[in-house]
């Protein structure tokens, strides 16, 4: 398993050149561009702007460490000692951005044909299979595809693992309440119970509906009846109608695949956990097709 750095503060800000080239922020802090002065490796630093004890977050850290999988970003090291709200993470390095940005922005790229979002679907559920099956399973807390990674040849990987535990839901609340953040909470999340796998499993569902559709799940743009996807697709599954599901922007689907990718999601995001499937039993249906 990979060996993890401890940071100094000092450290980190020189390999941020002094927190310059800011990349990315959410609900969990901000992202910057960072390169080793002696290795020239790029990384990515996340400096947490949650409250969280030091122990809890040692022990985020030392859980998420030890993970190594295609389909998880690399965490390289942290830094603990940078003031009591300032902890901080360095990753792995991803040169293509997250998988919203693709599936929602860049509306031209000829990227996502079928193949490549069932592919991409199916790594992101291996990822999280990778995650359950440890000793101790662990979970995400957080899935969805803002916090999907792209490498250099738009693998997706798995950002923010365990963070989405460390968070007070109550300023998440807030965040999406404002519209500041995107994001699909399961029911266990909203009543404050405890995060299971299973909830891992609903989020999984939500991305897969994003990655077929092509749009967010909550999205005002679209006309008043599809502004809710999920109830949406429950309609058309009714209806047998699965291809009406797709993003019209695809040119050619394999249906087979079309419509177990939907089953699978509509079965993912079944209010009641005990409901769903495990993520590997997930991974057994998509593999079959």
């Amino acid at each position: 398993s990979p060996q993890l750095v401890q940071f100094s503060f000092k450290a980190i800000v020189a390999t941020t050149r002094n927190f310059s080239d800011k990349i990315g922020a959410g609900i969990l802090g901000s992202v910057y561009k960072g390169v080793f002065p002696d290795s020239e490796t790029v990384v990515a630093v996340k400096k947490l702007e949650i409250n969280t004890s030091d122990r809890d977050f040692r022990n985020c850290v030392s859980e998420i460490g030890f993970l190594s999988h295609d389909s998880l970003v690399q965490l390289h090291g942290f830094c603990a000692d940078c003031g009591p709200d300032n902890k901080m993470l360095v990753y792995e390095f991803l040169s293509n951005g997250s998988l919203d940005k693709l599936l929602f922005e860049d509306s031209e790229d000829n990227r996502l044909d079928w193949k490549f979002r069932f592919d991409t679907a199916l790594s992101i559920a291996r990822g999280v299979a990778h995650l359950h099956q440890q000793q101790v399973p662990v979970i995400h807390g957080n899935l969805k595809t803002e916090n999907i990674l792209l490498d250099k040849n738009f693998q997706p990987k798995i950002s923010d693992t365990g963070l989405g535990l460390l968070v007070d839901r109550r300023k998440i609340k807030t965040a999406l309440s404002s519209g500041r953040v995107h994001g699909y909470f399961s029911p266990e999340w909203i009543a404050d119970s405890p995060l299971t796998t299973k909830t891992d499993v609903y989020g999984f569902g939500m991305i897969l509906l994003e990655i077929i559709g092509g749009r967010r799940i909550l999205d005002l743009s679209q006309k008043s009846e599809q502004w809710n996807f999920v109830d949406w697709v429950s309609k058309q599954v009714k209806a047998g109608n699965y291809v009406g599901v797709a993003d019209p922007r695809l040119s050619s689907i394999d249906l087979e695949q079309l419509r177990r990718g939907i089953d699978v999601a509509v079965w993912c995001i079944q209010d009641d956990a005990k409901s769903r499937p495990s993520i590997a039993k997930v991974v057994e249906e998509l593999e079959k097709v």
